[in-house]
């Protein structure tokens, strides 16, 4: 585990590992290798790397003089998990209902395709072969989540911001199963993992087809596993991942795939529970790796794993136009778990 990394006055890197048996500084020299330099500069702290070099002594602890770096990572896979009927999928996050910027119209878009009302002779098909709906955070805005949150919202109870993103799943044709996972602007602890929406401040979700689940959380929808996660380590690997943006999440999330870890860093805007198991690990192989959180659509797919950032249902806001963040609203990506094949359909 990487416990420390940092720059000598020369220029080259020295990161310390740690595990029960004690501590190694590794040591990379600049100019020597700019592939071993890449890597070197993608360790961020507290993940997990292995190392190969050679070994020296050193004044405290051994030295390590690396000539490779590699990380967990995923195994190549061939042929992935394909459900055995011709069912779909839809994946969205980020409804962010209660905000004077969640873009009802859209949505109501979005629920008279999915009960058949709307769309093209392809686009009703896929709609009469979706079996789920998975949501990867941020039903509501919350209450209280960024200073003068107050001033945009057009529900100030979260109670009634509950009320109103049921009445609306209540659309969703009945045959339809609800998955649904909170955000860090939904009524849950704020650190991680976060457990699912509770039936005290959203009970009318639980009446609905839907199956509550926490964050992280992973899910088998007809035999495809789905790891589902809200993403809100992103606001701390895209100060730290060289080369990483908002505007490419999907790329982010690879890196996350080979790191296998959802929040590899300690300490940063995203708070851990010190729970006995570390459940943000990515102890098995997903087929879909579901995100949201930063309002952008996008896909992309790694040795077998679909990386898919859903989008939101939510417009500019005053915190977005602050940071940059340029939303794509209205995006829905649509899973044909039969040919493991996805589609973004708009709405906006």
């Amino acid at each position: 585990m990487v416990a420390e990394k940092k720059e000598t006055p020369g220029g080259h890197l020295v990161i310390k590992l740690e595990d029960p048996t004690g501590q190694a500084a590794v040591w990379v020299f600049r100019g020597k290798s700019e592939e071993l330099w890449e890597k070197a500069a993608e360790v961020i702290p507290d993940e997990v790397i292995g190392v190969e070099g050679t070994v020296r002594s050193g004044d405290k602890f051994p030295r390590i003089v690396a000539r490779d770096i590699v990380w967990p990572d995923l195994p190549m896979r061939e042929h992935p998990t394909m459900a055995e009927e011709p069912v779909c999928a839809v994946l969205l996050s980020d409804l962010h209902v209660g905000s004077k910027m969640f873009l009802r119209e859209v949505f109501e878009r979005f629920l008279n395709w999915l009960e058949g009302k709307a769309g093209n002779a392809s686009q009703r098909d896929l709609a009469s072969r979706t079996k789920y709906v998975v949501v990867a955070g941020d039903l509501v805005d919350g209450i209280g989540i960024y200073p003068q949150q107050e001033e945009e919202l057009y529900l100030h109870d979260i109670f009634r911001q509950y009320e109103e993103v049921a009445r609306l799943l209540e659309r969703i044709p009945d045959h339809i199963k609800l998955i649904l996972s909170p955000g860090n602007h939904d009524a849950v602890r704020p650190s991680e993992p976060q457990p699912a929406i509770p039936k005290e401040v959203a009970g009318r979700l639980y009446e609905l087809n839907s199956v509550m689940v926490g964050n992280p959380a992973w899910v088998s929808l007809h035999g495809v596993k789905f790891l589902i996660y809200h993403g809100r380590s992103f606001d701390d690997l895209v100060s730290i991942l060289p080369g990483s943006s908002r505007n490419d999440i999907p790329s982010m999330m690879v890196r996350l795939l080979k790191k296998r870890h959802l929040a590899p860093m300690y300490g940063g805007k995203v708070a851990m529970v010190p729970e006995e198991r570390d459940f943000l690990v990515i102890d098995e192989v997903p087929d879909v790796l579901h995100c949201g959180h930063i309002h952008i659509s996008g896909l992309k797919k790694y040795r077998g794993v679909w990386a898919v950032n859903s989008g939101t249902f939510q417009g500019m806001t005053s915190y977005m136009r602050e940071r940059g963040i340029v939303p794509t609203p209205g995006m829905v990506t649509v899973m044909d778990l039969q040919k493991n094949q996805p589609l973004v359909m708009r709405f906006a």
